[in-house]
C-alpha cells in the first residue's frame, strides 16, 4: 500500500473530539450546557457471551447473550455545579440518602425517570457520522470531584450510567442525530 492509497482510504479521518452527547438527567430535560461541557466519554460496549459445550472431546462455543457495558462520562463543572446537583437529585430520587428508599413515585416503564441518552460521533462540519441510542439509562455513580491549592483548571466529574441495551445508526435502523436538536 501506498501513501496515496492510505490517504484515499482514510479520507479525513473521525476525530476523538468531535462528539455529542445529550439526555435527561432525571426528570430534568437536558440543560443546553449538558452538551457542550461533556469533555469525554466513549462509543458503548458491548459485549456477546460464549455458551460452551463439548461434543466428543472438543469444545464447540455457542453465541450466548449480548451485555452492555456502563458508560461514562466526564462534565466539567459550571460555576453554580448545576450538572452536578441534578445528577446528584436523580440519584437520590431513585434511592434517598436518608430512607434508602425511592423519594417519589418510580416506574421502570416510565421514560422520565429512566430516560433514552444518545452520543453521536460528527464529522468535521458538525454533523452527525454515527450515533447511538441508550436506552434506560440511571446513574450509579457521581464521582468525586479532586480539589486541590497545587493545580490549576476548572473542575469536572464523572458520572457513570447503567443501561439496558443501545441501539447503533447503519445497524438497528437508528438515524443519524436520532435525538431532535435544541436551538
Amino acid at each position: 500500500m501506498n501513501i496515496e492509497k492510505f490517504k484515499n482510504a482514510i479520507g479525513g479521518g473521525v476525530r476523538n473530539a468531535l462528539f455529542r452527547v445529550r439526555g435527561n438527567i432525571g426528570t430534568t430535560t437536558s440543560p443546553d450546557t449538558l452538551s457542550f461541557l461533556v469533555t469525554a466519554t466513549n462509543l458503548p460496549v458491548s459485549n456477546l457471551d460464549t455458551i460452551e459445550t463439548n461434543y466428543r472431546g472438543r469444545t464447540i462455543k455457542l453465541p450466548g447473550s449480548r451485555k452492555f457495558d456502563d458508560w461514562s462520562v466526564t462534565i466539567l463543572n459550571d460555576e453554580n455545579m448545576e450538572l452536578r446537583t441534578l445528577f446528584e437529585k436523580w440519584l437520590d430520587d431513585l434511592n434517598g440518602a436518608v430512607t434508602n428508599v425511592a423519594q417519589r413515585d418510580i416506574s421502570l416503564t416510565n421514560p422520565v425517570d429512566f430516560p433514552t441518552w444518545y452520543v453521536d460521533q460528527l464529522d468535521r462540519n458538525g454533523n452527525a457520522i454515527k450515533s447511538y441510542e441508550l436506552h434506560y439509562c440511571f446513574p450509579t455513580s457521581v464521582a468525586s470531584v479532586e480539589l486541590s491549592a497545587e493545580n490549576e483548571g476548572i473542575s469536572d466529574f464523572e458520572v457513570t450510567l447503567a443501561y439496558t441495551y443501545h441501539l447503533t445508526s447503519g445497524v438497528n435502523g437508528v438515524p443519524l442525530g436520532a435525538a431532535p436538536e435544541r436551538e
